[in-house]
């Protein structure tokens, strides 16, 4: 019972670390296309670094014992996904200074016509198209392997094709 409420916990304090990671991607993929690359590399290591004062500081307050999930306590949660959070932060907000050096200013494009859109829909469109007929043919697939009433048929089937895939 204890799992679930450190799993909502922890969530709660880890998420925003998610965005910091997909904020680091795309600064970093930006300056990139600018041929900068150094800021992109490095910045990672201030996240390690914040990243193991916290650990330290866990370790340090709380101990080394192994606790069950029941047992930790809301300052625990907060010292390590905040640790985690704090340090992704970082290096994600660390490459505006770069960016900014390189001459870049975000100025939000809020019109659609002429990006590619109707191309990518089309092609969108002959995907989830080819999507539905596969799962048509998974369902007839799956209802003669399993019409003698066992298993066997399905099992033998997901075997050879997990053997022939493996290589792949």
């Amino acid at each position: 019972q204890g799992t679930f409420e450190l799993a909502v916990a922890c969530a709660y304090v880890w998420l925003p670390a998610m965005f910091f990671y997909g904020l680091f991607t795309v600064l970093g993929q930006v300056l990139n296309a600018q041929e900068r690359f150094a800021a992109f590399t490095w910045a990672p290591v201030l996240c390690n670094v914040v990243w193991i004062v916290g650990l330290g500081w866990f370790l340090a307050q709380y101990g080394h014992d192994p606790r069950a999930p029941g047992a930790f306590t809301p300052s625990m949660i907060l010292l390590l996904g905040g640790s985690l959070t704090v340090g992704v932060a970082i290096q994600a907000l660390i490459l505006l200074i770069p960016l900014y050096r390189t001459g870049f200013r975000y100025r939000p494009r809020f019109g659609f016509r002429g990006v590619g859109l109707g191309s990518a829909s089309r092609v969108a469109m002959w995907t989830f198209a080819a999507l539905a007929v596969s799962q048509v043919g998974l369902v007839v697939q799956s209802k003669v392997l399993t019409s003698t009433g066992t298993a066997t048929g399905k099992l033998l089937y997901d075997s050879a094709f997990l053997l022939f895939m493996t290589p792949h």
